[in-house]
């Protein structure tokens, strides 16, 4: 919970949270088990596993933090499709999927970070018209012409491939929120590649997103100017979703 509220793994390692995850019971309301198993979406009851439920405080998880100075990051997580570009040691180039050990991997790492993250369903339409070799090239406007039928303006490409010294490399970039993504890493393999690229984004996500509290639950005031609302029904809706919006305590 602390990694998805805070956007930082990073967070697990501060001394003075210690105490508090030894003794988490101050900081959730309400527990249970229920019969769940969401992946797998089996229809009878009786074969979903057990799972522990358990309801945070809000205000309890965000006063621990706000104690430590450490930022929030309650806003709407910004949605992002992934293309996975994987070469093996004999130089073959392909696409990852979900349903791959690497591509199951890199959404369950989202799911850990708070990111709303999906891959390529790598049907038929992207196997025949992605442009494997211009991707590859890092050439930003094929990757976006290939991700218009995903409905998503955020896209990241990631790059898994060793080098002439059996060395694996991970690199990325693309535009995520109106901003250029970009990094790489030496790594041990490619699932490390794929675990730590994704660290990496989400790190960086944070540092733009989280908001800074004082122990008093108090956040930092904004100055927001949108220009040319032309109407009243425009102008209603403007105010309707700033006031909907995570992490907003006013809007006058």
């Amino acid at each position: 919970l602390l990694v998805r509220v805070t956007g930082r793994e990073a967070v697990l390692a501060m001394p003075a949270l210690r105490a508090p995850l030894r003794a988490p019971q101050r900081y959730y309301t309400a527990s249970g088990y229920e019969r769940r198993d969401v992946r797998a979406r089996r229809d009878d009851p009786e074969d979903r596993p057990w799972l522990l439920v358990i309801e945070f405080d809000a205000g309890a998880v965000t006063a621990l933090l706000a104690g430590e100075n450490v930022p929030v990051w309650t806003t709407r997580r910004p949605e992002f499709v992934v293309w996975v570009l994987a070469e093996d040691e004999q130089g073959q180039r392909r696409l990852v999927g979900a349903e791959e050990p690497i591509g199951a991997l890199i959404l369950e790492r989202a799911q850990r970070r708070g990111l709303e993250v999906f891959l390529p369903s790598l049907d038929l339409t992207d196997l025949a018209t992605f442009p494997m070799a211009d991707a590859w090239a890092g050439f930003g406007d094929a990757i976006s012409r290939a991700s218009r039928r995903y409905g998503s303006e955020n896209v990241l490409t990631l790059r898994l491939y060793p080098d002439p010294l059996g060395r694996w490399l991970a690199d990325w970039n693309g535009e995520i929120a109106g901003e250029t993504v970009a990094g790489a890493l030496e790594v041990s393999d490619a699932e490390t590649g794929a675990r730590s690229a994704l660290d990496a984004v989400a790190d960086g996500l944070a540092t733009r997103f989280a908001i800074s509290v004082d122990a008093s639950g108090a956040a930092r005031s904004l100055w927001l100017q949108v220009d040319r609302v032309a109407a009243l029904d425009v102008y209603a809706g403007l105010m309707r979703y700033l006031e909907g919006t995570d992490g907003v305590v006013d809007v006058q």
